[in-house]
């Protein structure tokens, strides 16, 4: 019987280059695009294709008896080729961007699910060190990829850094693909989503607010910072307040019983910064703002995880109904900020999604059955 120290690792390998791809490549494509002429409302629409994607694979493979999962991971690493290749080959127009994003959204199915169903059923014991090892890797890439792929475009253009995500994919499956264990899928979405009852809405409000403050964000800091040394600088600069937050999050144990005060808090920090962020008209405010959104996200979001591990919404059926609320909230969210964006005033739109944030604590406190520690 394999040990779960083992599986770990292995999951652990598999994590960090397919982040590692994601950030090398992820940091400039919409600088890529902003500076070839896509106006700001392309850009977030490009954001509603990313959400859709997901849904339409999961409505379309739900017709299917089981899938098995390598099958998925390989899909994932393929579309997420793909998607760097036609950046590569084709001009950068909105259609380009929008098929970028559609792909990319694929592999919150292709890819996340199974191996968010591997890595949380490692032990539901442990849930809060597992989450926050899950949102560190992200931070502690984007202090030293993001400032390499700068100096990447810098040297040999933005084919260059697209080239380069395209490989560490490949890598990827070399390396990890064929030793994840093997299995088969069953995508119920009705019987998934009804398996998962306390948890619809406080995941359609994640969703909604993770999704429109990233398309938020990613338009706010390539109109800032318009040169991919400024971006990386700045991406690298505000990860450091996340690295900070991540330290914070590992004091405090799964046998802490501190969950409840801790998502209260970086919840309510979350959601004031999130509207405060309205007001940076200069890209010093705008760093200073993302440097402590950063570090309330990082406080966050390995919490709401671990409330939902705990409550048994780690298996197969948990993490599809998972991604399929995700993706609508996020359609939602989306859709928030580019009616904004039509209206002229896209910064009011964290006016709209802060308050979210703030919410979601009490939301779940209010929810029966929802256990917290």
């Amino acid at each position: 019987m394999e040990k779960s120290g083992d599986s770990l690792i292995r999951l652990l390998v598999m994590y960090v280059l397919w982040t590692a791809a994601g950030v090398m490549g992820g940091s400039f494509v919409y600088l890529y695009f902003r500076n070839a002429g896509i106006n700001s409302l392309d850009l977030v629409l490009s954001f509603f294709f990313w959400a859709a994607a997901p849904i339409l694979l999961m409505h379309f493979l739900h017709k299917l008896a089981s899938v098995d999962i390598r099958l998925l991971l390989f899909g994932a690493v393929v579309v997420q080729v793909a998607s760097y290749l036609q950046l590569i080959l084709l001009e950068p127009t909105g259609i380009v961007l929008y098929v970028y994003s559609f792909l990319l959204g694929l592999t919150s199915f292709l890819f996340w699910v199974p191996f968010n169903t591997s890595f949380f059923s490692l032990g539901k014991e442990r849930a809060a060190w597992l989450g926050s090892i899950y949102f560190s890797v992200n931070p502690l890439l984007a202090i030293m990829l993001p400032v390499i792929g700068a100096l990447l475009v810098h040297s040999l253009g933005f084919v260059a850094v697209f080239g380069s995500a395209a490989v560490i994919y490949i890598m990827m499956a070399c390396v990890s693909l064929f030793t994840f264990p093997s299995g088969r899928c069953t995508i119920d979405v009705p019987s998934s989503v009804s398996s998962i009852r306390g948890f619809r809405t406080i995941l359609m409000l994640e969703g909604a607010y993770g999704g429109g403050m990233l398309a938020l964000i990613t338009v706010f800091s390539v109109t800032f910072f318009r040169t991919p040394e400024e971006l990386g600088a700045f991406i690298a600069g505000t990860t450091l307040f996340a690295i900070l937050a991540s330290f914070v999050v590992s004091r405090v144990s799964d046998a802490g019983k501190k969950r409840r005060h801790f998502i209260r808090i970086s919840g309510s920090g979350l959601g004031i910064v999130s509207m405060l962020s309205a007001l940076a008209a200069t890209p010093v405010l705008w760093a200073i703002a993302m440097s402590a959104r950063n570090f309330f996200a990082t406080l966050f979001y390995p919490f709401t995880t671990a409330i939902m591990v705990d409550n048994g919404v780690h298996g197969e059926h948990g993490m599809i109904a998972r991604e399929w609320l995700l993706n609508w909230g996020r359609v939602f969210g989306i859709s928030a900020v580019a009616f904004m964006a039509l209206l002229g005033n896209i910064g009011l739109a964290f006016l709209l999604l802060g308050p979210i944030a703030i919410v979601y604590p009490h939301i779940i406190e209010w929810k029966k059955g929802i256990r917290i520690q």
